[in-house]
């Protein structure tokens, strides 16, 4: 049983889509904040935000804007690349 295929029944395709690229980018920036040994409150203080709004991000409650990615991107000293993750492009063909 394949759930998102189940839950796209109830909801859409595009929200399953929408919800997958969101899940590719939160383990983006955990496995980098995780690579570079930074704390929530440590990145937190790096974006001048609370580490509040860094948990709310993480774990997918927060949808970050664009701004605020970028802030991510440089604390992390990472590219900020929009790439989509090949199952989503294998649902868009």
């Amino acid at each position: 049983m394949d759930i998102f295929k189940e839950y796209a029944k109830l909801v859409g395709e595009d929200k399953v889509s929408e919800l997958r690229a969101q899940g590719h980018v939160i383990g983006q920036i955990k496995k980098a904040r995780h690579a570079k040994k930074m704390s929530q409150q440590k990145l937190a203080d790096a974006i001048q935000m609370s580490k509040s709004t860094i948990a709310r991000i993480e774990s997918g409650v927060a949808v970050p804007n664009l701004r605020t990615l970028q802030l991510i991107a440089d604390a992390l000293d990472t590219p900020l690349t929009i790439q989509p993750d090949r199952r989503e492009l294998e649902t868009i063909r």
